[in-house]
C-alpha cells in the first residue's frame, strides 16, 4: 500500500485504533513468524516530549512536498502554529508570555493530526530497510523476523535501520527516551 502521500499513515494506530489493536497487530506478526520457525527481534522506541518538539519550519516545509497541502489549507495551518505564546498560571498569578517556536497542542483537534503527518516519514525510512514497524502516538516498534541461520545479517539490518532512525530523530528534533521502563 502506498502510504507516502496519504494523510493517514497506515502504520500509525493512534487516533484510529486502540492501543490493544496496535499491540495485537505486532503480536500477531510475531506469532505468524514463530509458526514458520522464525524468531523476532523487536526494538521499542520511545520519544521524550514528542508533541512539544515538533519544529514548525520542518512541518510547514513537509506539508506541501509530502502531502500536497498548499494554498488556503497551508495558510490556515501556518496561522494555527505561528505566533503562539505560552504562560504559566500558579493560583492567580501568570508568568510572562513567551513565544513558542515548536510543539503542537496535544489537546487540540489539529495537534495530533499534525504530529502524525510530521512522523510519517519515519515509516518511509523504516520501510526502506524492509523492516516491520508500528507506531502508536510517540511509541514505535521496529522488528524483524528471521530464521536462526540468518541471525547475523538480520541483526545487522536492524542495527543499520536503528542508526538511520537515530539520525532522522536528531534531524527532526526528537529525543529518544532510552530510560523509559519496559514492563516485564
Amino acid at each position: 500500500m502506498n502510504y507516502y502521500n496519504e494523510l493517514s499513515n497506515v502504520f500509525q494506530s493512534a487516533y484510529k485504533h486502540s492501543t490493544e489493536i496496535a499491540l495485537l497487530k505486532v503480536h500477531n506478526d510475531i506469532e505468524l513468524n514463530k509458526d514458520t520457525g522464525k524468531v523476532t527481534a523487536l526494538t521499542p522506541l520511545y520519544l521524550s516530549a514528542a508533541f512539544d518538539t515538533i519544529d514548525y519550519s520542518l512541518l510547514l516545509d513537509r506539508l506541501p512536498g509530502w502531502y500536497g497541502i498548499s494554498g488556503t489549507a497551508l495558510t490556515w495551518i501556518r496561522s494555527f502554529l505561528i505566533n503562539r505564546f505560552q504562560s504559566i498560571k500558579i493560583r492567580k498569578c501568570f508568568s510572562n508570555a513567551v513565544p513558542l517556536f515548536c510543539g503542537v497542542p496535544r489537546g487540540s483537534i489539529l495537534g495530533p493530526w499534525l504530529f502524525t503527518l510530521y512522523t510519517t516519514p519515519l515509516s518511509s525510512l523504516i520501510h526502506s530497510h524492509t523492516l516491520n514497524h508500528h507506531l502508536y502516538l510517540d511509541d514505535t516498534n521496529v522488528y524483524i523476523s528471521f530464521s536462526t541461520a540468518d541471525t547475523d545479517p538480520s541483526l545487522k539490518q536492524l542495527r543499520d535501520c536503528l542508526s538511520d532512525i537515530s539520525g532522522w530523530m536528531a534531524n527532526n528534533k526528537f529525543r529518544l527516551n532510552a530510560n523509559r521502563h519496559i514492563p516485564s
